[in-house]
């Protein structure tokens, strides 16, 4: 799916976004439960979600906790995020294989950590 035509548009929630995603890859530590920690990057990132580049076998619905360090941040942003969508790549399209994933309980620190993260580098 081209979304080219996107960039620079003011998101509504008639194309399901919350808030606007910055485009910026953070290498991202996760592990859905009882499974092994995997390493994966981000594409874009906003305050209640992100686009995580992945050709791991991650099902809709599935809770995650992910891990991902910030530039210049000390530690890294302990969050829990739900899979809401599943793209497995290849075919006709010619988008990235991964996983929408939606920040379901993130700490008001991080969550702050992650707004100025955004200001100063992107949208927010």
């Amino acid at each position: 799916m081209n979304t080219s035509w996107l960039v620079g548009k003011k998101v509504t929630l008639s194309n399901k976004r919350i808030s606007p995603r910055m485009p910026t890859m953070l290498k991202v530590e996760y592990s859905t439960t009882g499974g092994d920690i995997l390493y994966d990057y981000s594409t874009n990132i906003s305050t209640t979600g992100l686009f995580l580049h992945s050709s791991q076998p991650l099902a809709k619905g599935s809770h995650i906790h992910l891990r991902l360090t910030l530039p210049g941040a000390p530690r890294p942003l302990h969050i829990m995020g739900e899979v809401m969508w599943v793209h497995r790549g290849g075919g006709k399209n010619p988008a990235l294989p991964g996983v929408g994933i939606r920040f379901r309980f993130i700490s008001e620190e991080h969550k702050q950590a992650l707004i100025e993260f955004l200001k100063e580098f992107g949208e927010e």
